[in-house]
This record gives C-alpha cells, structure tokens and sequence, in this order.
C-alpha cells in the first residue's frame, strides 16, 4: 500500500514542480481570487436582470489576446442570459447557443487589470437556478486557460 502512494506521489510531482499561473487571475468585485471556483448571484425571479462583474488581470510576461467562451452547465428554460468581454452581446433565450464564443477577444498587457467582463442574467420571472462556466484563454494556445462557474438563483417569491 505504501509502494503505491509513493508511486503515486512520484507520479504526480512534474504536474506540482511545472504547475503555472493560469493565463489571467479572474478576482470579483471583493477582490478575491475565483479561478475555477462557484461564484453564487442570488436574485428573485421577478427582478428583470440579475448582474455578476469579474476583473482579469494577465499573468504572462508578455502581451496576449484573450478570449472567452460561455457554457449553459444546467439553466432554468425561458430565462435569457448574455454576457460582456470587450462588447455586450445581446440577451438569448436558454438553450439558443449552449457554448458562445466571443466573436471580440481582448488584447492584454502584463499585469493590467481589464474589468469588462459581465455576465447577466434574466429570470423572466421563472424561479430556479442557472449555471454557466466562462472560460478565459489565450487565442494562440487555447490550452492556456482558467474558468469560473457562475449560478444564479431566482428563489420562488
């Protein structure tokens, strides 16, 4: 058993020594790191629109373009949603475009703080929650990049 963990351990220690920065650090409005965690909104069904601001800041040492990618992970049908990075697209029905990629990546500078990224969503008086992942990476290595999953909840009454 303890040869296994050992090799276990071995295994995994190139992924701990080589393990980097994701491509951008995604903070919210507190100021608290949320890469690859749950960011909770909870709203109420009858409020038109539910709103949740992320800040990225980026990790290279040198200028990149970066995009973002939507995923619906489980929503409420009937609610709309849309989200901003670079330009504000307009509110879709849940379901119409269950992966979004921005059409408009950002170009950003070591260290800068870029804050408009936006997401929203509209309960359309329908109560439940909705889950999206948002995806943040490089264009010319789309395997340099970081998430957050963010929920919004619309309680009944």
């Amino acid at each position: 058993m303890k040869k296994h963990l050992y090799t276990a351990l071995i295994a995994c220690l190139p992924a701990v020594c080589f393990a980097q920065d994701p491509i951008v650090t995604i903070t919210d409005e507190e100021g608290n790191v949320v890469n690859e965690e749950l960011v909770t909104y909870a709203g109420a069904a009858w409020e038109f629109r539910d709103t949740v601001s992320l800040f990225a800041t980026m990790n290279s040492d040198a200028d990149r373009t970066i995009n973002l990618r939507r995923y619906e992970l489980d929503v409420v049908e009937q609610s709309k949603n849309f989200y901003c990075w670079g330009v504000c697209y307009t509110a879709q029905f849940a379901g119409n475009i269950p992966v979004w990629e921005s059409v408009n990546p950002v170009y950003m500078e070591p260290g800068v703080t870029v804050d408009n990224f936006h997401a929203y969503y509209e309960p359309n008086g329908h109560p439940g929650s909705s889950l999206f992942r948002f995806v943040w990476f490089d264009v010319d290595n789309t395997d340099d990049s970081t998430w957050v999953d963010i929920q919004f909840d619309a309680p009944v009454g």
